[in-house]
């Protein structure tokens, strides 16, 4: 697998590091698996060594077409797939010389189908990372918001989902909140990779946005699938995608006043919260965990070599 970044020095840690790395616990599982390695930009010291079968691209990044042509090289037998999550980079994305497609986009998927096989594959989450534990006493929070603050994401999402939740004890992770006019007094800064179980088992309520251009595409991000995981009550603004997926085990805000009203009948209700909460994680682990995901792109591979693409 190959991700935007591994091991970096400086500490930053992209999301497609962490998606890969719940992806290689779940093949390292399988008894079809030999061996899984990870690569990224900077970090590619066992790729002339390595015989690979199948390459899965999690996040665009300039160095892809000389990694691609490396691979290809050493290994001329191997499958290569790009996992498509977001946007970003898809005019580049689709020059890449690969045998096929992942996406979680059913509106991207009939584009990509047009270049190379493509597979409808969401996101997912490392269960044994993401679980339920023990209630940690700094984040015991009423609601709690991880993410990071930018441009894209919409002033009138922000007012409906986080601003409605000012009176109720908000705590704001992430980059960026700083910035903000109003919502910087509730910010608790950057948040700790290994705290988000932390997080999202000792707050009471979960909040989630997800930016404009993802709901268009019916893209569902990381943060729903961690936060349910680990037995949060999520309550996110609605898109068809979203509800489709998860139905009842999340509280849609679909308009103002929606949010603060979800909030208070959590806060309320104890026994709501842990059955919403169980009903949540018994999603994930039945059809939501990256073993789920491994499996699915193993067949399509399969599929792909068989059919002589």
């Amino acid at each position: 697998m190959h991700a935007q970044t591994l091991e970096r020095a400086d500490g930053i840690i992209s999301g497609s590091e962490v998606t890969t790395y719940g992806l290689k616990k779940a093949f390292e599982k399988r008894n079809d698996v030999n061996r899984v390695s990870r690569y990224g930009p900077g970090n590619y010291t066992s790729l002339d060594t390595d015989n690979l079968d199948l390459l899965v691209i999690e996040g665009w990044d300039t160095t892809l077409p000389k990694f691609i042509q490396v691979v290809r090289e050493h290994n001329p037998h191997v499958k290569i797939f790009f996992w498509n999550l977001s946007f970003l980079g898809i005019q580049d994305i689709v020059k890449l010389v690969v045998d096929g497609y992942f996406t979680n986009s059913r509106k991207a998927l009939p584009i990509l189908e047009t270049i190379a096989p493509s597979k409808f594959i969401m996101l997912a989450v490392d269960q044994e990372q993401f679980k339920p534990i023990e209630p940690n006493d700094t984040y015991s929070h009423n609601v709690t918001y991880l993410g990071m603050f930018h441009p894209l994401k919409s002033p009138a999402i922000i007012e409906q989902i986080l601003c409605e939740a000012l009176d109720y004890g908000l705590a704001i992770y992430g980059h960026g909140w700083d910035q903000h006019p109003i919502l910087k007094q509730y910010w608790k800064g950057r948040l700790p990779f290994e705290d988000i179980s932390k997080l999202y088992t000792s707050a009471k309520i979960v909040l989630g946005m997800t930016e404009e251009r993802q709901k268009v595409a019916g893209m569902i991000n990381n943060r729903v699938f961690e936060a349910l995981s680990c037995g949060a009550c999520f309550i996110s603004e609605h898109f068809p995608g979203l509800e489709e997926v998860f139905g009842d085990t999340i509280l849609y805000s679909r308009r103002r006043g929606d949010t603060s009203k979800h909030i208070e009948t959590l806060l309320e209700d104890n026994s709501y919260r842990k059955t919403l909460g169980a009903k949540g994680r018994s999603l994930i682990l039945s059809h939501h965990t990256y073993d789920h995901r491994a499996e699915e792109m193993l067949d399509f591979f399969r599929y792909v070599s068989n059919s002589g693409f």
